[in-house]
């Protein structure tokens, strides 16, 4: 019975050096991993200019908004907010680089385009990305100048939804547009297309002068792109065009819907 006693203490012993040894050793807490950011054009079907086509392309520099979704029983809410991404070197990585933004499966992922620090809000309860930001594009304005690719590129407000990939802890976005574009051709008199027009300055045709003002009243001016001008604009609200040839100020309207294309055309007489 002694043998018995000491061999049952000697084993306790044990199990007690062995349970504090491994409360001793820290246990390694495996970090979550960080959000993979990818940004995809726009599918065939969408239609959009840039400098030489109508398929979206991004710049070096260009920033992106990104929010995510938590859901549980408290409910819906955004657990990351407005944070914006960079484009730098074919990569989107996070403008600060002292922030962490992790990876889960669970969460819903929304972006936008371009990047706004003054944002209007989210609807966080809505799983449509045109209803999550839809308060941003009811109060969206384009700006009216769009003569250089930097101001077209602030006026085309994009959304998406996020597509989820756990093998590499990613989220893909493909942007849509939620504002309308316009096109516009040039002809000679003869109602021939002008297909070079790169030697028009937007500035110089797309105005309203009146008499008696120091300067022209604003009024849109659309971007050129070599061979056709193009203007972003609120969908369902009529704009008004101002072209000027040396006869004569013509003016055009239309309407355009969201991300379709409006046509306009003016005749050039000009030398």
């Amino acid at each position: 019975m002694i043998h018995q006693t000491h061999y049952i203490l000697l084993a306790l012993a044990a199990l007690f050096m062995a349970a504090c040894s491994q409360e001793e050793e820290p246990q390694e807490v495996k970090e979550p991993a960080i959000l993979k950011v990818l940004v995809g054009k726009d599918a065939p079907s969408e239609t959009r200019a840039t400098v030489s086509s109508y398929t979206t392309t991004f710049s070096e520099g260009d920033k992106i908004g990104i929010f995510a979704v938590k859901e549980d029983v408290y409910g819906r809410y955004a657990l990351y907010m407005n944070v914006p991404y960079v484009l730098n070197n074919n990569e989107w990585k996070l403008a600060d680089p002292d922030m962490k933004v992790y990876f889960s499966e669970k969460y819903t992922y929304f972006a936008y385009y371009p990047y706004q620090e003054n944002f209007y809000g989210i609807d966080s309860d809505q799983s449509d990305p045109d209803e999550f930001f839809s308060q941003e594009i009811d109060n969206w304005a384009p700006l009216e100048d769009q003569s250089t690719l930097s101001n077209y590129n602030a006026s085309d407000l994009m959304v998406s939804l996020g597509d989820v990939n756990r093998a590499n802890a990613s989220v893909s976005f493909i942007l849509h547009h939620t504002m309308g574009l316009v096109e516009i051709s040039l002809s000679d008199p003869q109602k021939v297309q002008i297909d070079d027009i790169s030697s028009f300055d937007s500035s110089e045709l797309f105005f309203l002068a009146e008499q008696n003002m120091e300067a022209p009243v604003p009024v849109p001016v659309p971007y050129n792109n070599g061979n056709t001008f193009f203007y972003i604009a609120k969908p369902e609200q009529q704009i008004t065009f101002y072209f000027n040839d040396y006869q004569q100020t013509v003016i055009q309207y239309c309407t355009p819907v969201t991300n379709g294309v409006a046509n306009l055309n003016f005749t050039v007489h000009q030398n």
